[in-house]
């Protein structure tokens, strides 16, 4: 037993012997963890409460796979145009015509994921 705060969502058995018909219907486990905004779900069996577990629960490297990917798709759409034409570098056109610089596809997708992961962590 741990006296620390939970970092993740996690699966609990919250039912003693003494509760008889949870045991008998195999019913003797609960999921509860930060950012549950239910405190906890119990009365399930260990199946469903891994199951609920990982459909709650997006670990650090998932996440960080899932939003790199969300940027490189991000990136790949915005470097084509209507006919599908690969662009190497966005070109910025400041407000009076003039070149403003541009962007290459991996700072695009370094911008676009550092905001995605942001958003998810303030989420």
């Amino acid at each position: 037993m741990s006296n620390r705060e939970p970092t993740e969502i996690y699966v609990f058995q919250p039912y003693g012997t003494q509760h008889t018909e949870n045991w008998a219907a195999g019913r003797i486990y609960g999921v509860s963890g930060p950012g549950l905004h239910l405190s906890t779900i119990r009365g399930l069996t260990k199946a469903e409460a891994e199951a609920v577990r990982d459909a709650l629960c997006v670990r650090p490297p998932e996440t960080a796979a899932l939003t790199r990917g969300v940027a490189e798709q991000i990136a790949d759409d915005l470097f084509r145009n209507g006919s599908g034409q690969k662009a190497e570098r966005l070109v910025l056109e400041l407000s009076d015509g003039r070149n403003g610089g541009g962007w290459c596809r991996r700072a695009v997708v370094d911008r676009v994921n550092a905001k995605l992961r942001a958003t998810r962590r303030r989420a």
